[in-house]
């Protein structure tokens, strides 16, 4: 049985909108860092390219609902977005960037049996439908979230800790 499935997360549990926007630009901020590294990491780039529009959408539907579905197929959040009123209208590069973010998805658990492709030629059409979406944002979200404090994320501090303190990088292999 999938519990999750039919999880739904409500602002009145403590979930905000601008938080999840934080984690989707820091999402976003690290698909361009690991696609610009190496090539070993496109799958991981891939993965949270996917989850940082996923944030994004769901922090729309979070500020205008006040709640969102536990959902993760990209075109069904914008189809929710705009089935309750929302603009979210995508450009064709948009909507062909959507298309292939999900496909994406599978990168979570990867079949033998049908590969995705994943390079970083993608980037900078996944760069266009970060920016092509947060510009949809309402704007009082939108200048919430420019304005917020880039040191707390999910009602934390970040911060760099003394390297004495982090954890033995002996599993990691060569």
């Amino acid at each position: 049985m999938n519990v999750v499935a039919n999880k739904t997360f409500r602002a009145s549990d403590g979930y905000d909108p601008v938080d999840l926007l934080k984690y989707s630009r820091d999402h976003f901020l690290a698909t361009k860092l690991l696609f610009g590294s190496h090539f070993q990491y496109y799958d991981s780039a891939a993965h949270l390219a996917h989850l940082s529009i996923e944030l994004l959408l769901k922090a729309a539907l979070l500020e205008r609902d006040g709640q969102f579905q536990a959902e993760h197929r990209l075109s069904k959040l914008v189809d929710q977005l705009q089935a309750g009123g929302s603009s979210f209208r995508l450009s064709v590069r948009g909507q062909t960037t959507l298309t292939m973010l999900e496909e994406y998805q599978s990168s979570r658990y990867p079949t033998p049996l049908n590969p995705i492709d994943v390079g970083s030629e993608d980037l900078p059409d996944i760069s266009a439908l970060w920016h092509e979406l947060v510009a949809e944002l309402p704007k009082p979200l939108f200048d919430s979230f420019v304005s917020a404090d880039k040191l707390t994320k999910g009602t934390r501090v970040l911060m760099v800790k003394d390297k004495d303190v982090r954890p033995s990088d002996s599993a990691e292999s060569d």
